[in-house]
């Protein structure tokens, strides 16, 4: 027995050095006694009130120093001997001793040990290290400099030279471009990446490169994988029904904000409030699905209301772990049994996330949802809003300029034909060009245009066309008139049944529009009397008709117009007047239909490309077409008499009233004006056509009215304790009584500065991704429970300056990855390995196998397969198609659909994430459901695993296809093939061994499949290029082999 007390002893001496990291005689509070008060004497005399015995508390200051009822001190600095706690802990009475017997909280020697030294040596009390703000440390001295590349390097060398140990030699160069490159990017480097870093090995070189690979769209990629499983991104709602959701847009969002290096305070109040910043932007609202991400209960369920405080306290939980790596689920029932955070504290910061709006009933019920564009349609938004803006003061400006023109009768009337809104205008006067508005000339069908002598009033020509030939424009879209419109000619005919004008062809479901006499013969139809009409839908009729009142086909000339008011009024009129006795048939509609007809003068289509029917028999002139409805045809025909006297007078001699009389008239046919005014009416439609290109984000929005927050007694909703604010927990309050009032002032206060934990918390993860650990190894727990920083030093100066940056995550990336501490070698000898077997000192690198979708990705990278498009929906690759009916799923969400051509090899940042039955290689390779916030992942080493990279079918498609790139791609034999294929799997050469053995591979399975073609087609089918055979099924193993080494799915 005594040779196991001294045993026990002599271990916890031994150890001590390797826990605080400071010589053996000193005891720090923090690093030595705090854990043991915490694990051994808290739960019963700790934070939680409930089980608190004796009224005693060993949490505070003033518990562990205070008085008993006796007047003995519990502890008495530098008197061990007076102090009640000492006496306790040192009592061989079983019904005195602390922690009881039957706790299973036993003191151990060592731990006995070390309290009464603390006592003796003054009973230093220091608050817990991660609630204190940090402050920049000093640099400590180091005997190794030459070893320094940054600051990093000079606390890890202090470390390892005060435990006498010297870090791991640096790795080889092509181990680390590729460690580099899958950390910064989630993807190996081609090999010509590999060729040209080992050419450019001078200064600077590496530098060069995490720059290059810093500054690429897929380090936002890999970046957001993270965060996205901190943010429990899914696709999907959770619970049973696990319905699909339209989420994608917010993962879009984490990219592209990483990508741009968005400082992490700005990164961190959109998320969490950026619905709540003044004028926020449709970007900023997407930000804040960062708290829609929580699952959501759909169905016949009657507590709507339990699970709506369910998806509150998950945001709770989630913040606490994120930004405070603090356990703040564990005061949701009572006071935090450890860390000194109470129930009304976790209710405080409860009522900041009480006030979301929560809808609907069943299977319908959701948050707030909002259509928004992506980032590429914003900027076309912007930009027509830019646009627009621009246009409007060009337009005031040009109406200025316009009061004072000046221009003879004659010049007046030629700008007539260039009225606002004119889409196009043909003089047909000895040309088949046009004269305005649409490009190019017009067609005649049938014959050699004929040009005879135009109305009067024209003074020029017209085309003479016989009843069989006719006119056809160009395509273009000016000529698709969709909303109000007028039309107007003049003609001369005989014909009973004509088009003028038509983009219209009811037997092939081409409706649109079409002006002119007859009515095509139909039954509403006259003959001789003009007619128009237009229909809304170009498959089916749905629009209205109108028909003249008197004939028009007396073989003399006639400036005829149709003039269509969207949704108002259809009207004819006939030499300048209006046909008020004109026939309305059917409803007015709101819009025109587009027809795929080009535009057709003389003649209409039945079931045709080419005008095939209704032919006009006479002559045509001066056809003319407007995206507006002219109110009379005074300004159409000609300038009216009261202008064009107004224009003989020398402007500074006209009145008031002759100056708008010029003004009016130049604005109606001054050409500038007219582009102006036609760009600008064109803009809302182009802004309707991009917002049907929306899509729904998950939001954040502000009730209109504060729900009530009130404490859970034990945690029950229905039971509610006392009311109250928002505010943050009591222990970062300080002096400030007020606090944070609501959701947007509590993110502003979270990265403010003020906060002890935030930049620490987020460095710490940062350390994570390259080391597979944080300086604290409980990442999601920097609280009493939780461990102490292995370099507390480094801990605190990378958030200092991490703040100093201005919350620049790149900066922190940069620095990590750019010390000589990353470069170290993870290989270890044995020695080395025992004496540091979780590499506490950071003495080598970090090795540990792929995350999922890094395996996926790479295996899609050697084959060539990888689509390397940022952002988008979500994709679904292959996977067994029954396994959502497996799993009970395809009820609410109905069938896995493949993707289908480039989609199926997206990186798997983009698989569809179902909570409820998670892609199946992935769930295997340890990614997490996303249920709740995962800030580190689990990483593990089963047999099954290999079966999914042998044979799941992504990763046996990938074989088959690096086998083919290999074939295709480089010429010559075996030799020079096996070392590209190492390139490309492993980013390095084969060693002389190895090339030797993979080449002697590939002819024993050549020679194999030689006497078996069936087996060797079945292994790889082949391409055109690359048929199957022996030597492809061979380089089909041989690649799979190589995608499954140890190497090749391991971070070296």
């Amino acid at each position: 027995m005594r040779f196991l007390t001294l045993a026990s002893y002599l271990f916890a001496a031994l150890s001590i050095p390797a826990v605080r990291g400071e010589g053996v005689d000193a005891v720090d509070f923090l690093e030595d006694i705090r854990p043991i008060l915490a694990g051994k004497c808290f739960p019963c005399h700790g934070p939680d009130q409930a089980k608190r015995k004796g009224k005693l508390r060993l949490d505070t200051s003033a518990g562990i120093f205070s008085r008993r009822s006796a007047g003995s001190p519990v502890v008495a600095p530098g008197r061990a001997g007076e102090s009640l706690l000492i006496e306790k802990i040192e009592s061989t009475d079983d019904e005195e001793i602390m922690p009881p017997k039957d706790s299973g909280l036993e003191l151990t020697p060592a731990e006995v040990t070390l309290l009464r030294g603390w006592v003796d040596s003054g009973a230093e009390w220091k608050e817990h290290w991660a609630y204190r703000k940090p402050v920049r440390p000093p640099l400590p001295p180091v005997k190794d400099a030459a070893w320094i590349r940054n600051p990093v390097d000079v606390f890890v060398l202090a470390r390892l030279e005060r435990a006498k140990r010297r870090p791991a030699p640096a790795a080889g160069e092509t181990t680390l471009l590729r460690r580099l490159c899958i950390d910064l990017t989630g993807l190996p480097p081609e090999p010509s990446a590999v060729r040209r870093h080992l050419e450019d090995s001078g200064p600077g070189s590496w530098d060069k490169a995490v720059d290059r690979l810093l500054a690429s769209p897929q380090f936002g990629e890999r970046s957001a994988q993270n965060w996205l499983d901190a943010a429990r991104y899914s696709d999907t709602t959770g619970y049973a029904a696990d319905k699909p959701r339209e989420m994608w847009v917010y993962r879009q969002w984490v990219i592209d904000a990483l990508n741009a290096d968005m400082p992490f305070d700005q990164f961190t109040v959109e998320q969490l409030a950026g619905d709540m910043l003044p004028g926020s932007t449709p970007s900023q609202k997407v930000a804040s699905g960062f708290h829609r991400n929580s699952m959501q209960a759909l169905g016949n369920n009657p507590r709507k209301e339990e699970f709506r405080v369910k998806g509150v306290v998950d945001r709770v939980n989630t913040t606490g772990r994120v930004w405070l790596g603090t356990s703040l689920e564990c005061a949701e029932c009572h006071d935090h049994k450890y860390d000194p955070f109470s129930q009304r504290d976790y209710y405080r910061v409860f009522a900041f996330f009480n006030n979301i709006p929560h809808y609907g009933e069943g299977y319908g019920v959701h948050g707030p949802r909002l259509k928004v564009p992506l980032p590429e349609q914003q900027a076309l938004f912007d930009a027509l809003s830019g646009r627009e803006t621009f246009l409007k003061e060009l337009e005031a400006r040009r109406v200025r300029e316009l009061s004072d023109v000046s221009y003879d009768p004659e010049k007046a009337r030629e700008l007539v034909a260039r009225a606002p809104g004119a889409r196009a205008a043909w003089k047909l006067s000895g040309s088949l060009g046009a004269a305005s508005g649409a490009d190019g000339r017009l067609q005649l069908h049938g014959g050699a245009p004929k040009w005879v002598q135009g109305p009067a009033s024209l003074s020029g020509q017209a085309i003479e066309l016989d009843g069989r030939s006719a006119l056809q424009a160009g395509k273009d879209e000016r000529l698709d008139l969709t909303g109000s419109f007028t039309i107007a000619a003049w003609v001369r005919t005989r014909s009973a049944v004509a088009d003028i004008v038509s983009k219209y062809d009811w037997v092939a479901g081409q409706r649109s529009f079409v002006f002119g006499i007859g009515g095509e013969g139909d039954k509403n139809g006259s003959p001789g009397h003009l007619f128009a009409w237009v229909s809304a839908s170009a498959a089916a009729w749905s629009g209205g008709q109108v028909h003249s009142s008197f004939p028009i086909n007396d073989g003399q000339w006639h400036h005829v117009a149709a003039v269509f008011d969207a949704g108002k009024s259809f009207r004819l009129f006939i030499d300048g007047e209006l046909d008020s006795k004109a026939k309305l048939v059917d409803k007015i509609p709101g819009q025109v239909a587009v027809s795929s007809r080009r535009l057709a003068i003389g003649a209409g289509y039945t079931k045709s490309e080419h005008p095939d029917e209704f032919f006009l028999k006479g002559s045509l002139a001066d056809v003319r077409l407007y995206s507006r409805a002219f109110e009379n045809m005074e300004g159409l025909l000609a300038p009216p008499a009261r202008v064009i006297s107004a224009l003989k007078k020398q402007v500074e001699l006209r009145d008031e009233s002759e100056k708008a009389l010029v003004r009016n008239f130049s604005e109606g046919v001054d050409l500038r004006l007219q582009e102006i005014r036609s760009e600008l009416a064109g803009i809302p439609a182009r802004v309707k056509k991009l917002k049907g290109t929306e899509v729904t984000a998950q939001v954040m929005i502000e009730g209109k009215e504060r729900r009530k927050t009130h404490i859970h007694i034990r945690g029950n909703s229905r039971e509610k304790g006392s009311e109250v604010m928002p505010g943050i927990p009591e222990l970062f309050r300080g002096g400030d009584v007020r606090g944070p009032a609501d959701r947007l002032a509590f993110a502003r206060w979270l990265v403010s500065g003020e906060n002890p934990l935030v930049a620490r918390v987020t460095v710490n993860r940062i350390w994570q991704r390259y080391f597979g650990y944080g300086l604290v190894r409980t990442i999601g727990d920097f609280g009493l429970r939780g461990e102490a920083p292995t370099h507390p030093g480094l801990l605190d100066w990378l958030a200092c300056e991490f703040v100093d940056s201005g919350w620049d995550l790149k900066t922190i990336h940069r620095l990590i990855v750019t010390s000589e501490t990353y470069r170290q070698s993870s290989s270890s000898t044995l020695a080395r390995w025992e004496s540091d077997p979780f590499n506490t000192l950071l003495g080598r690198s970090a090795r540990f196998r792929l995350q999922a979708e890094q395996l996926r990705d790479l295996s899609l990278s050697a084959a060539g397969l990888l689509d390397r498009r940022i952002g988008g929906a979500s994709v679904f690759p292959v996977q067994p198609g029954d396994y959502w009916s497996e799993k009970g799923q395809e009820k609410d969400s109905g069938k896995w659909l493949t993707s289908k051509g480039r989609d199926l090899y997206r990186r798997g940042l983009y698989t569809y994430w179902k909570r409820m039955a998670l892609y199946p290689s992935f769930w295997i390779l340890d990614a997490p459901s996303r249920q709740v916030c995962t800030v580190s992942r689990s990483i593990t080493n089963t047999p099954i695993q290999t079966l999914v990279t042998l044979n799941d079918p992504v990763f046996f498609e990938a074989a088959r296809a690096f086998a083919i790139r290999i074939l295709s791609e480089v010429p010559g034999g075996r030799k020079k093939r096996v070392e590209e294929a190492f390139l490309i799997s492993l980013s390095r050469l084969p060693s002389t061994v190895e090339a030797t053995a993979f080449s002697s591979m590939l002819g024993d399975l050549a020679e194999r499949y030689k006497g078996d073609p069936q087996a060797a087609a079945s292994v790889n089918p082949g391409t055109g290029e690359t048929p199957a055979g022996a030597e492809l099924a061979a380089w089909t193993v041989l690649a799979s082999t190589l995608l499954n080494l140890d190497e090749a799915i391991t971070r070296e």
